[in-house]
């Protein structure tokens, strides 16, 4: 499994929102805030998690940096990891529960980028389908750590009972009032601005391209070798990639763009 996991439903235990918790003066889980955002953290060490498992047999870190899902269904996301070797993520990923395939896509002096065809629930969707905003989704050992923001206009009870409903081996241990109104532009939600207008295929192959250095000079990889790795035709990842692109710069540059031919 990995940034979720299926559910057994004969032995997980009844997920309920904890009682306040003495972290802080303001660590007590409140319907809606008034003032700020709330900020909640979960703990995962379940190895049935594969970015926790795989932290855990390697003893490094593992992170996750993207995730999309395709028209089909399918789920795709992308992990950086230090101190992991392609063989490693690969002997993982043939005996994980839950994922479908591994690939790796960049491997350079800072880790390696890798790309997980997975099944199963995950905590990222979860967290966004009860109104919360994703922060990061990490873990070192084998202790996995997800953090999510709670805008003003959200019940931060409903996101946390969610994430421990779908997710039972899931802890919260800290629950924190921030002291501001918006949520902070973390990677998460630049992409997501960014994404306004992309399809996710067109998006997966815009990232694969510049995680692969496509748009250095000299190019580290060819549009061939990019959309061999995709499993795609150079026609089709060009045409992707021209649409990602034009999308991507309408989004930032805020300009309308003309339907395509």
């Amino acid at each position: 499994m990995t940034v979720g996991a299926e559910r057994d439903e004969r032995t997980a235990p009844a997920a309920t929102v904890p009682e306040p918790l003495p972290m802080s003066s303001t660590s007590q889980p409140t319907d809606r805030t008034a003032d700020g955002l709330i900020e909640v953290e979960f703990e995962i060490t379940d190895p049935a998690y594969f970015f926790v498992g795989l932290s855990e047999a390697e003893s490094c870190r593992v992170q996750l940096e993207e995730m999309i899902r395709l028209a089909d269904g399918t789920l795709i996301e992308f992990f950086s990891g230090r101190e992991c070797s392609r063989t490693a993520i690969r002997e993982y990923a043939d005996v994980a529960t839950g994922i479908d395939s591994a690939s790796v896509v960049h491997e350079g002096r800072n880790g390696v980028l890798f790309r997980v065809s997975v099944s199963g629930h995950c905590i990222v969707e979860t967290i966004e389908g009860a109104g919360g905003i994703p922060e990061s989704v990490a873990a070192t050992d084998g202790a996995g750590r997800v953090t999510a923001q709670v805008p003003r206009d959200t019940d931060s009870t409903e996101v946390i009972g969610a994430v421990l409903e779908t997710h039972p081996s899931a802890n919260l241990v800290a629950h924190r009032q921030l002291d501001v109104s918006m949520p902070s532009f973390s990677p998460w939600g630049v992409r997501q601005i960014l994404r306004e207008g992309v399809t996710d295929r067109q998006w997966e192959v815009l990232r694969t391209a510049y995680r692969c250095g496509y748009f250095e000079r000299p190019r580290a990889h060819t549009g061939e070798e990019v959309a061999e790795k995709l499993g795609i035709s150079s026609a089709t990842f060009s045409q992707h990639l021209r649409s990602a692109l034009r999308n991507v710069l309408a989004a930032a540059l805020e300009v309308e763009t003309c339907d395509d031919a």
